[in-house]
């Protein structure tokens, strides 16, 4: 990712084996450290953002596309990346981000090759 806003930090990751699930991952970014351990991190938590790797492109979804590049949605919080067969989804909950940044976020997402974990990047906490 080439542009993240200041303050955002990961809070959680999932993963999973390409051959269990069409996502592969999906990290969780808020404006600063949840302060209980117990919140539950999720798409209902206020003021975060999602970002989720998924191989196949859903034809014949209402939001789906199968053109390369940033795909966004005027007024809302949300862009689809689409590079080859996957499909990264840049999503906001809570409006703590403005469609503007979810869009400069969504063009900095620079993939490797989402195929090989072993190019993946490593998240920190």
């Amino acid at each position: 990712m080439t542009f993240l806003p200041d303050g955002r930090q990961a809070v959680a990751v999932r993963q999973a084996l390409p051959s269990t699930t069409d996502s592969v991952s999906e990290v969780f970014l808020h404006e600063s450290p949840v302060a209980d351990p117990a919140t539950r991190i999720d798409e209902v938590l206020p003021g975060h953002l999602k970002i989720t790797v998924t191989k196949g492109l859903e034809p014949g979804k209402a939001d789906s596309t199968t053109s390369e590049g940033v795909h966004c949605t005027t007024g809302r919080e949300s862009c689809i990346v689409i590079k080859s067969e996957y499909r990264i989804d840049v999503e906001g909950y809570g409006g703590g981000l403005l469609s503007d940044a979810i869009k400069r976020i969504a063009e900095g997402v620079q993939l490797s090759d989402p195929a090989d974990q072993n190019t993946w990047m490593k998240v920190d906490f």
